[in-house]
């Protein structure tokens, strides 16, 4: 016997359809809840702007350390070249138009340079007049030199280091040697590892961006760094850096009249911790490694390197 007849059948054939249809759209319309809910964290996730915008007339207190190891081997002969050194500037900040002026004073400065098993220590705070080497550093104490940074962390001009270094009054091997840690470029190379990390946008935890660089101390090396916002903790940000360095095809030096040829590779690894409201870098650590070759007169010299950086920065 037929239960449905006729338009009844039809009906209940309607209605059965229509219902699946609205617990299929009820299933779908959760999920696509669920979805939002995980996804909201995400999408809504903080933003921040990191510039370089200390307030004017601020101070800090700047403690460098570096560390440098370099191996050669020159005939057969491996060499090995050891280089410590520590800075401790203050930091004076002033508007120069839309950029910053970091007026830097030498407050002191201490180097050991460890060569062929020859030990020379260069302290500005040495009272032993007999030490010649430390004549310069002496020379250098409480003098004051300026950095202008742009916003991003470009460094505008260095003003000042070149009318130092001629008032130092050393030799000439030891005038090369205080030039390649504390001249006008070395000065550049070390402003771009501290301040060279400031993105183009806002960004959030886990974002990375990228930047192109050149250095030149005392020869030509190019590179890209690889910034990551790994955390944010109160008032700072953490930064991981990722950089690749390379000599190009025509980097030369030369020390002590003697033109050298460059072919060196290496990176460089580090962390920086942020004050986010003035985007100055609190602590950089930096782990640079170079390996390759440097040609002089026809002869190869294989070489590897390693500077171990660390820089430290409280407000006063």
């Amino acid at each position: 016997m037929n239960l449905f007849p006729g338009n009844a059948c039809q009906q209940w054939v309607l209605y059965s359809f229509t219902e699946t249809i609205k617990v299929y759209m009820k299933s779908v319309l959760i999920s696509i809840a669920v979805i939002l809910l995980i996804s909201c964290p995400a999408y809504g996730q903080k933003t921040y702007t990191l510039k370089f915008n200390p307030a004017n007339g601020s101070k800090y207190e700047v403690l460098t350390g570096m560390k440098t190891k370099t191996f050669q081997n020159i005939l057969g002969q491996d060499l090995e070249f050891n280089m410590d050194y520590n800075i401790h500037m203050s930091y004076n900040i002033a508007a120069e138009g839309a950029n910053k002026k970091l007026n830097m004073t030498y407050n002191r400065l201490q180097m050991s340079m460890d060569v062929m098993g020859q030990t020379v220590n260069m302290d500005s705070n040495d009272t032993d007049s007999s030490n010649i080497a430390s004549h310069a550093f002496k020379a250098l104490q409480g003098q004051t030199m300026s950095v202008v940074l742009a916003p991003d962390g470009k460094v505008v001009k260095v003003e000042g280091m070149e009318e130092i270094m001629q008032r130092l009054g050393a030799d000439e091997m030891q005038r090369q040697t205080i030039q390649s840690v504390l001249g006008e470029d070395a000065m550049k190379n070390l402003m771009q590892q501290s301040f060279g990390f400031y993105p183009e946008k806002p960004v959030k935890v886990g974002d990375s961006w990228t930047s192109a660089f050149t250095l030149k101390n005392p020869y030509i090396i190019s590179g890209t760094s690889t910034y990551t916002l790994a955390k944010v903790e109160g008032t700072r940000a953490f930064i991981n850096t990722v950089s690749s360095l390379k000599t190009d095809s025509t980097s030369k030096m030369t020390a002590n009249g003697i033109e050298m040829e460059l072919d060196l590779t290496g990176d460089v690894t580090g962390n920086t911790e942020v004050d986010i409201e003035t985007g100055m870098p609190m602590i950089t650590t930096v782990r640079q490694t170079l390996k390759g070759n440097i040609e002089v007169q026809g002869q190869k010299v294989p070489m590897a390197s390693g500077i171990d950086t660390r820089i430290t920065v409280t407000k006063k």
